[in-house]
């Protein structure tokens, strides 16, 4: 910034007569003490447009086809059980046990939406 440019002004608060900047006595005309002051600075002042925002939106989305089918294997999986009682039974349990296992990070996915916005 350049050198201040600054004009100081001062006047009676009760009368209105124009005093200097550093009177500190009753004010001559009325005898009345207190003055109002002003300060200007006439120096330009640059300004530089500039914004800047990040908005960020978390939330979980579901897919329901997954989710759905998710249920119907944990409903349908023990009466399975029960119909194929025994070793095959064991082993189709056990497989629907890890078909699910492996579609239910698909069933429920976290989704982070971020939006920048800059204006200079």
């Amino acid at each position: 910034m350049t050198t201040t440019n600054t004009k100081f002004s001062a006047k009676c608060k009760w009368c209105g007569n124009v005093l200097d900047f550093k009177h500190t006595c009753p004010c001559p005309k009325c005898g009345k003490v207190g003055k109002l002051g002003k300060a200007e600075f006439l120096d330009a002042v640059q300004l530089k447009e500039s914004m800047s925002r990040t908005k960020l939106h978390e939330f979980y989305r579901t897919n329901k086809p997954i989710r759905n089918l998710i249920i119907a294997i944990t409903i349908i999986s023990p009466f399975l059980g029960l119909l194929l009682s025994g070793v095959i039974g064991l082993m189709i349990g056990l497989l629907i046990g890890i078909v699910s296992y492996f579609l239910s990070p698909y069933a429920v996915v976290k989704v982070k939406e971020i939006e920048h916005w800059k204006v200079e």
